[in-house]
């Protein structure tokens, strides 16, 4: 162990914040002990944690940063949140000064707006004088679109019309409305060429094909009316000449949609369709329980909307 005085012991503790960064300051980069350091406590008759102690409290208060709640103007110096910029003390103070802050200047903003007004740069415009330097033109008429309707598309229900079979030719669309494969929640797919919107009515449909029921998707329209509205209902299946339903569980939808069929008709619920579950789980191998199944795995292809 080479020689060390107590002067230069002492300047290279006062600069050290472990027993390791100690040794280093004194000269040994390797192959040194620690306990070499109670021979010159000893020697020296010195303390060496307390100092050490001593000079981490002093490092963390000179680097302890300050901050100044912008709301209450509370000093911390530890944020609230690890999304904090500092300049709140808590959320309660980030959102109260967030809503008092221009309050007044929000106001004016406002009112100005309900008269077609606002700021720009300090300076009051006039919405409608400045819109009508520059129309917004009719992508069918060519005529400028009023600033009451500066919003639409177009300046006319009738050109409006013209837009939309316009957007649906080129589209390649030209039967609008009825049944629309893929349109549900859940996952959905075909089955031998059978489209199936949920796996229930996936199991009902192997049921069927399985033991030689005459079943295929129902193609029929059904015209109800719910909360003032007209609207349209696309049953299941057709299953033997009988509309058929399938359904999870009832509900006041359901029996209204249910009286706009005029023709032989019946609903199959969840707990109708046990034994057709029972089955597809056993013949093919499939996980069945209350809320969850597999069956979608036996479509032929199937898209998901489930996360």
């Amino acid at each position: 162990m080479k020689r060390i005085t107590k002067e230069t012991f002492l300047k290279a503790l006062f600069n050290s914040l472990n027993k390791t960064q100690l040794m280093r300051n004194l000269g040994y980069k390797g192959g040194y002990k620690i306990s070499q350091i109670k021979d010159w406590e000893k020697e020296f008759n010195i303390c060496v944690d307390e100092i050490i102690k001593r000079n981490i409290d002093e490092y963390n208060n000179s680097h302890i940063k300050y901050y100044k709640c912008k709301n209450c103007g509370k000093e911390f110096t530890q944020k609230y949140s690890k999304w904090s910029d500092g300049n709140f003390c808590c959320k309660k103070c980030a959102t109260s000064f967030s809503s008092n802050i221009n309050k007044n200047d929000r106001i004016n903003k406002i009112k100005l707006l309900s008269k077609g007004k606002k700021y720009i740069k300090g300076i009051i415009i006039n919405l409608e004088e400045e819109y009508n330097k520059n129309p917004k033109l009719c992508p069918i008429c060519g005529k400028p679109i009023p600033y009451e309707k500066r919003m639409y598309k177009t300046c006319s229900k009738e050109c409006s019309h013209k837009l939309c079979s316009k957007s649906h030719k080129e589209k390649g669309v030209y039967n609008i409305g009825g049944y629309v494969p893929f349109s549900c929640r859940g996952h959905h797919g075909y089955y031998k060429g059978i489209y199936c919107d949920s796996t229930y009515e996936l199991a009902y449909l192997i049921y069927c094909l399985d033991h030689n029921i005459d079943i295929k998707r129902c193609n029929e329209t059904f015209e109800y009316e719910y909360e003032g509205k007209k609207h349209k209902y696309h049953p299941d299946f057709i299953v033997e000449g009988i509309i058929t339903e399938i359904k999870n569980y009832n509900a006041d939808l359901v029996d209204i949609k249910a009286e706009s069929v005029n023709k032989p008709y019946k609903i199959l619920y969840r707990e109708d369709l046990q034994e057709v579950f029972e089955y597809v789980a056993k013949t093919y191998n499939k996980k069945y329980t209350k809320h969850k199944n597999n069956f979608y795995e036996l479509y032929d292809n199937f898209v998901t909307d489930r996360e």
